[in-house]
């Protein structure tokens, strides 16, 4: 009877082990299932983190240059769907850059929950780094 039990509780013990070992693995690759970036890795000719001089690029090279919804946005003053677009929702650290030139654009830090549905920013990385615009 006492041979049983031993084996019963052996078993238990192994199987405890196996399931904290799943577990621990399971957890310890979520991380490594995220992409590091949410930015798409390819970018256009125009596209530079460190040359921040103004480009004189015609609409038309944009235009070529650009898939169609950042080419809307960027150069049209279009807009996407509220709570639809990849930043929205997005807190990690790090720095925001123009998609269309990769000029910085905002800090993480100056990001804020609006709940309208779009990044919301309170402070440009710099006064250049934006262009003002009225938006009736």
């Amino acid at each position: 009877m006492q041979t049983n039990q031993m084996i019963r509780k052996q078993k238990r013990q192994h199987f405890n082990m196996l399931l904290l070992i799943g577990i621990s693995i399971l957890f310890s690759n979520c991380s490594y299932s995220q992409k590091n970036t949410t930015m798409s890795a390819t970018k256009n000719k125009f596209y530079s983190t460190k040359d921040t001089s103004k480009l004189n690029v015609s609409d038309q090279e944009w235009k070529e240059t650009l898939d169609p919804a950042t080419y809307d946005i960027a150069r049209k003053k279009g807009t996407e769907r509220a709570f639809t677009g990849t930043y929205w929702n997005h807190f990690e650290q790090g720095v925001y850059h123009c998609k269309a030139c990769g000029n910085p654009l905002f800090k993480s830090d100056g990001k804020f929950e609006s709940s309208c549905g779009w990044p919301s920013f309170f402070e440009p990385i710099s006064e250049s780094s934006l262009k003002y615009a009225d938006d009736n």
